[in-house]
């Protein structure tokens, strides 16, 4: 990845951990909620479709079309397989939601995103009116830049759109166009319930952004979603020349996710979290929510492994979702067997040909008073392949059992 990063003319940031606790800690002052582990973080009020985002129990979000009337910089839409038959073609939704329905209990929150959805307004309004026939308990939500959001298309959807998300692009300044913005947004207000702003943060933008959420809460929008700023592996030169660099982390775990985005650009975590601080110091209203890349991805984790039994050796994270262990190797492993025989402790996988010993994390206190200084935490995740279910080990982390703290996975 990083080779790849750099054959594109791009640099990695600094390490910014330091700053972003600090800045984390100033939220502690706010009425901040934190879910999946921090990955989301939010003031006042969420969403209701946000809040079945992560674990995508009885929530979807359908593509009609990934044609769109805008070519933004940052859009991952051309990372979509099929890109260029999906741009000049429209799914049928309406048949993809029954299908979806069919196969649950209860739908909860379903969406209708692009490309641009209402180039198609005929469609959008066909399928949100089939949606509320089926269920009117349904969340239903449209995502739109809100370009062709005139007060006809507005009014013709209020009667079954509960949530309008605009998608909302600045300048290369990160500043909007604020006569154009007050008219939207006061027509998506006086049409559909909740107006959700949804925008990725720029890097040094706090001063466009703060303006933006003074004017949001002029028109009592419902919330703000601050996402984190991507590289979409395209336009790199335009990147390059805005001085943007790449997160000196990319992602915490590297898998091959299946979220079509790209790589968090350094810097817009700490301007969304300045946000986040000042909308709670001066007391904003509405909802303001962080939701960082990493909040995406693990989403898709959970899906994967909600359904796996873990073997003995085996702990399911509630903060990751990856399924996790211990390994110990060579003499450790001979002594990690010893006490943990001694202490009565039989969930462990024992390897004598290979010296591998594998434990629950919940029985490292058993090693405590041995000399082990090194072990591996492992980090494995369900895939399907060829009509099985496969367990694939994709990440070590070293750790000194001596002192790792199991409640912190």
């Amino acid at each position: 990845m990083r080779t790849a990063v750099h054959q594109l003319g791009l640099e990695f940031g600094p390490d910014r951990s330091a700053e972003i606790a600090e800045l984390k800690e100033e939220l502690a002052a706010v009425t901040i909620s934190r879910r999946n582990n921090g990955h989301s973080l939010y003031l006042n009020r969420l969403s209701p479709a946000c809040r079945y985002c992560n674990r995508a129990e009885g929530s979807t979000t359908f593509i009609l079309s990934l044609a769109c009337n805008r070519e933004c910089f940052f859009c991952t839409n051309r990372n979509q397989q099929n890109y260029e038959q999906l741009r000049r073609t429209t799914n049928d939704v309406i048949g993809q939601f029954d299908r979806f329905a069919a196969g649950r209990q209860a739908v909860q929150a379903v969406a209708l995103t692009g490309g641009e959805p209402l180039l198609y307004p005929e469609k959008c309004l066909a399928f949100f009116r089939h949606v509320k026939a089926a269920d009117p308990g349904i969340h239903t939500r449209l995502y739109t830049n809100g370009d062709l959001a005139t007060e006809r298309v507005l009014s013709s959807l209020s009667s079954c759109l509960d949530e309008i998300r605009l998608g909302l692009k600045a300048d290369a300044s990160g500043a909007f166009d604020e006569e154009q913005l007050d008219g939207l947004l006061t027509r998506c207000n006086n049409h559909i319930p909740q107006l959700t702003v949804e925008l990725p943060v720029l890097p040094d933008s706090f001063p466009q952004m703060a303006a933006l959420l003074d004017l949001c809460n002029e028109h009592g929008v419902f919330s703000v979603n601050l996402l984190e700023f991507l590289f979409p592996w395209h336009h790199a030169d335009w990147y390059r020349k805005q001085g943007y660099r790449i997160k000196n982390q990319p992602y915490q775990v590297i898998y091959n996710y299946e979220y079509a985005g790209g790589l968090p650009v350094d810097g817009s975590e700490v301007e969304a979290l300045r946000c986040l601080l000042y909308a709670g110091y001066y007391q904003l209203p509405f909802g303001v929510q962080y939701c960082s890349l990493e909040n995406k991805l693990t989403s898709q984790i959970y899906q994967q492994n909600k359904n796996i039994a873990p073997a003995c050796t085996e702990l399911v994270s509630q903060r990751d979702h990856f399924l996790k262990s211990v390994r110990f190797l060579g003499v450790d492993a001979d002594t990690a067997y010893r006490l943990l025989k001694t202490h009565g402790v039989d969930r462990f996988i024992w390897d004598t040909e290979y010296k591998m010993l594998e434990c629950h994390p919940d029985d490292l206190h058993h090693l405590r008073g041995g000399d082990i200084s090194e072990a591996a935490l492992t980090y494995a995740v369900a895939e399907r392949t060829e009509g099985h279910t496969i367990i694939r080990e994709v990440h070590l982390e070293r750790i000194d059992p001596r002192t790792f703290d199991p409640s912190r996975l």
